[in-house]
């Protein structure tokens, strides 16, 4: 019979497995024991539930073996043996293959008994499955890195800027797109050293605001890489702020849309331009002229315009076929090209019509001398395959405001005058009349 003493003890051990038995039932905990003299092996009911093994099969060490994954077998082996020969416990993870073909990962710790030699003779171990924790890591692992498969196929960096520290975290792919190799610090210097020189006061303008109003905000610069290439960026800015509404941090990203921006400035050129002689067309002559006319407005200033029609292009047409007039046309235009100052334009209006758009000539002496030097430009021939083509130029002027207040009045006075030169022989210049 036990003592009130031993009875109590009894009990509080009792307890005590209780305790530890929920606690494994808790934490889905199974227990093993392996006898090293004798091979004999002991499950709980946990370990069978985890290895998926029915609890009336005998334990052995080779029905253990036998559930591991073929490529785990050889490392789970080569840890047992390294538990042994050490002497701190032993943790490690591993795959099994569940009798119905299931597979779970399996994380183990691993402890050992001495005799009174200090030989190990016993192994104590736990079985933990961890298969959900593992999958969620794999999943997120592979969300990881399809976003940034994701980000590096839309040329898409991240960075970070923490405005009290003004330290500065850049993605992997904001390196790549920027240039730069990714063990140098980032900061707003290094940058800003990559902006565009005419784009760098804008960025700095816009990014300022944004602090200031603490309003995320967008906008686009261009970046020239550290081998000299230019590209377009598109930027993306969220603002965080802290308790007063203060802006703290900037969180960022950049996409690379050099490709996007290329095929954007080509489709506004073809918009604008003649395909032939890549001369802006009358489109882009109207906005200019527009946009002159509103300047001249405001400060008085005046400018002028060339109406110039080729002479005899239809014969070169006809005689030569419309490849020589296409080559005539191009050299028309790059010799019309080469008349004009910065601020001026040529357009291409018409099949062999030209209008030369003048800032600087606003009255009747400067924009004679710029028609007496085309005159003069195209007294020499033109040479295509060996054939010297002949083409002049009749050219009729108009200045603003004096012969008109219009860019419609502009035209009209200049076709008149131009028509004038035609009446009258061609290959020369007029300038219109007041009362046109």
């Amino acid at each position: 019979m036990l003592n009130r003493k031993e009875e109590a003890l009894l009990k509080k051990l009792k307890r005590s497995e209780q305790r530890l038995i929920a606690a494994y039932k808790l934490v889905a905990l199974g227990t093993w024991d392996w006898d090293l003299v004798t091979n004999e092996q002991a499950w709980s009911d946990k370990t069978y539930e985890i290895l998926g093994v029915d609890s009336s099969a005998e334990v052995t060490r080779e029905l253990f073996e036998s559930l591991l994954h073929p490529d785990d077998l050889d490392y789970v082996r080569e840890k047992l043996e390294q538990g042994i020969a050490q002497e701190d416990d032993i943790t490690y993870g591993f795959r099994i293959i569940r009798p119905n073909g299931e597979e779970r990962y399996i994380y183990s710790h691993l402890t050992f008994e001495k005799d009174a030699n200090g030989k190990k003779v016993r192994v104590l171990g736990t079985n933990q499955d961890i298969t959900d924790q593992k999958r969620a890591e794999h999943a997120l692992r592979e969300s990881e890195e399809r976003l940034k498969a994701a980000q590096s196929l839309v040329n898409l960096g991240c960075w970070d800027w923490d405005l009290k520290t003004n330290k500065q975290v850049w993605s992997n792919e904001t390196y790549r797109i920027f240039g730069i190799d990714s063990g140098i610090e980032p900061s707003r210097e290094l940058f800003e050293n990559l902006i565009h020189p005419d784009d760098l006061e804008r960025t700095q303008l816009a990014t300022q605001e944004g602090i200031e109003a603490g309003i995320d905000f967008n906008f686009e610069f261009r970046i020239i890489l550290p081998n000299g290439v230019e590209r377009y960026i598109s930027t993306h800015v969220g603002i965080k702020s802290d308790d007063k509404g203060n802006s703290i941090r900037l969180l960022g990203t950049n996409q690379d849309i050099t490709e996007q921006k290329e095929i954007e400035l080509r489709i506004i050129h073809q918009a604008y331009h003649d395909p032939l002689t890549q001369l802006p067309n009358r489109m882009k002559l109207n906005q200019e002229l527009e946009s002159l006319l509103e300047q001249g407005k405001e400060t008085g200033s005046p400018f002028a315009i060339l109406w110039v029609d080729l002479d005899y292009f239809k014969q070169i047409n006809d005689n030569h076929g419309h490849l020589a007039g296409d080559a005539v046309l191009q050299e028309v235009a790059k010799r019309l090209n080469a008349q004009i100052q910065r601020g001026d334009l040529v357009a291409r209006v018409g099949g062999d019509e030209f209008i030369i758009m003048l800032q600087s000539a606003g009255n009747a002496q400067k924009l004679n001398t710029c028609a007496q030097k085309i005159l003069k430009e195209f007294q020499q021939p033109i040479l295509f395959e060996n054939l010297l083509l002949k083409v002049g130029t009749s050219i009729g002027g108009a200045i603003y405001p004096l012969h008109g207040q219009s860019v419609e009045g502009l035209f009209r006075a200049a076709d008149t005058a131009l028509y004038q030169v035609k009446e009258g022989g061609r290959n020369a210049y007029t300038l219109a009349q007041l009362d046109c």
